[in-house]
């Protein structure tokens, strides 16, 4: 029998830029490993219960639904992912730490990617198992508290979902298999392609997601939005969010016992409103959102942004948030954390944001914002931790409302910055109340 785990609300922190959480924030749950951002000789070389202690609850997510990246545009992500023993691709010499600078491996393997790089997955039963096991095998050895098991990508509204159920009904198999006591979650990863056009309540690939999924009776699911049709750090799109609101709740109340959201920034705390029970998110765009042409190979520059959860959103801080005090709203945008406090003293004292030297506006001046930001995932988190679910659906209401009147007044800023997001509060809004009207 397995064990039952009695699931609290929690924040996990994805490691798919860096291992290490920013700062000395605490009180983060978990971490998530993706192999898009550590090889796997790295990987298993590192005492991440010493040098990670958040990860001493990890997962790992195989990041199968990969398997189809350009190796010629996403060349450094396919590298990564290839040191692990899942993704296909011909045979090139392992990592040997007798034999091979680290640095100097990784670099061959990268310029040679494009030539070894297969970008299918197999389709023989055998072949998938296979697969499946190695995938399996590296999560025991890891001691990830649960297994997540490999999926391939879906992107067809109109799919029978064959595919992914046959890897789900391998999955479940080899998982009983190696360790019949270690909970599985059946991986859904949904392209927003397949949501976008069709109203929630009315998407047939939703229904028989829950219940082709729920029927098999894995301990839980991770849940996956590829975010193909998005261009900022928010998900806009209603029906894209109402979707995703639909799963959770509808495996959640079939049965399921634990549900991950992860790759969907603040709208994974969302999805903790609607049953889920963990969420990932990072700082950065690339940790927040799954599109895939973000991992082409291309150099980005970040600077600093300040998250208002009253907001739902964050400000620009090189004028708006400056802009936001003048019109009288610091007093219902702030976000009080230790990385935020000199920030809010300065802007009280009638200062320039851009005077408080961690949070001007520069390239790479972002170690402020990212604390800022995890501590506030944290805080809210906890906030609702032990709500019950009509406690849950009267707390999104009036947080979204409040958001989405923040963000009409927030609009008319002069001269506002594109990172200060205003388009997804309304969205959010109206797929949060349609889905607690159909949800009751």
């Amino acid at each position: 029998m397995k064990k039952d785990v009695i699931m609290t609300k929690e924040f996990f922190w994805p490691g798919s830029v860096q291992l290490k959480i920013p700062g000395n924030v605490s009180g983060v749950s978990g971490g998530i490993i993706y192999p898009m951002g550590v090889a796997y000789h790295s990987l298993m070389r590192r005492d991440l219960n010493k040098k990670y202690p958040h990860l001493n609850r990890r997962l790992l997510d195989p990041q199968l639904y990969l398997v189809k990246l350009d190796p010629y545009t996403c060349r450094k992500k396919c590298a990564q992912l290839a040191t692990y023993p899942w993704f296909p691709q011909k045979p090139f010499t392992s990592f040997n730490s007798g034999e091979h600078n680290q640095r100097e491996w990784q670099r061959e393997l990268k310029n040679k990617i494009h030539e070894l790089w297969i970008g299918q997955l197999p389709k023989k039963a055998d072949e998938i198992e296979k697969t499946v096991k190695s995938c399996i095998e590296v999560q025991e050895n890891l001691d990830c508290e649960n297994y997540i098991l490999p999926s391939p990508l879906t992107i067809d509204q109109a799919t029978d979902y064959s595919t992914e159920l046959q890897w789900l009904d391998i999955g479940l198999k080899v998982s009983k298999q190696t360790n019949n006591e270690k909970p599985a979650l059946a991986t859904i990863a949904i392209s927003d392609s397949a949501l976008r056009l069709i109203e929630p309540w009315e998407n047939e690939l939703i229904d028989l997601i829950i219940d082709q999924v729920s029927s098999r009776e894995p301990d839980g699911a991770y849940i996956v939005l590829e975010q193909s049709n998005e261009q900022g750090y928010y998900c806009t799109h209603h029906n894209t969010v109402g979707c995703l609101l639909r799963l959770v709740h509808g495996l959640k109340t079939a049965g399921l016992k634990r549900i991950v959201v992860a790759y969907t920034g603040t709208t994974g705390f969302l999805s903790l409103l609607a049953g889920a029970d963990t969420w990932a998110s990072g700082w950065y765009k690339s940790e927040r959102r799954l599109k895939l042409t973000d991992i082409e190979d291309t150099e980005g520059r970040a600077f600093p942004a300040y998250y208002s959860h009253s907001f739902a959103s964050e400000f620009n801080v090189e004028h708006d948030l400056d802009h936001a005090y003048k019109k009288g709203l610091l007093s219902t945008i702030q976000e009080i954390t230790p990385a935020s406090a000199l920030l809010l003293s300065a802007l009280k004292s009638g200062k320039k944001a851009s005077m408080v030297a961690e949070w001007e506006y520069r390239p790479a001046n972002v170690t402020a914002a990212k604390e800022h930001f995890v501590s506030a995932a944290i805080n809210h988190t906890a906030e609702i931790a032990n709500m019950s679910k009509d406690e849950l659906f009267t707390y999104g209401l009036k947080w979204l409302e409040n958001a989405k009147y923040l963000a009409e007044i927030i609009s008319k800023l002069d001269n506002r910055h594109p990172r200060t997001e205003i388009n997804h509060q309304s969205s959010w809004y109206k797929a949060f109340k349609n889905f607690v009207e159909k949800a009751k």
